[in-house]
């Protein structure tokens, strides 16, 4: 398991704040959740699935895109390693 970085919530809003870990090779186990868990999913994604349930909306918490940006990170990421998206230059919006 190592720790990939910390994340603030809602900064200057709240203090609230997570670790970011991964570890690979884990057995899942039996689930204790509490009364306000009821609906929380936890299932296993293939790395190379992620992008395509980002794109179809199928993930959009804010905690869980940004632990995955630090794992692209983590991974050899980089800003530059991508094409312009847009079809212009590389510092053209949508």
């Amino acid at each position: 398991m190592r720790h990939l970085g910390t994340l603030h919530e809602a900064y200057g809003f709240t203090g609230q704040r997570g670790h970011v870990f991964v570890a690979t090779g884990l057995t899942p186990g039996p689930t204790d959740l509490g009364p306000e868990e009821v609906g929380l999913v936890c299932a296993p994604v293939a790395y190379a699935e992620f992008p395509r349930l980002v794109a179809d909306g199928r993930i959009t918490d804010a905690a869980t895109l940004a632990a995955y940006t630090l794992l692209l990170l983590e991974r050899g990421f980089s800003i530059t390693s991508v094409a312009p998206r847009y079809g212009g230059e590389s510092g053209d919006t949508p």
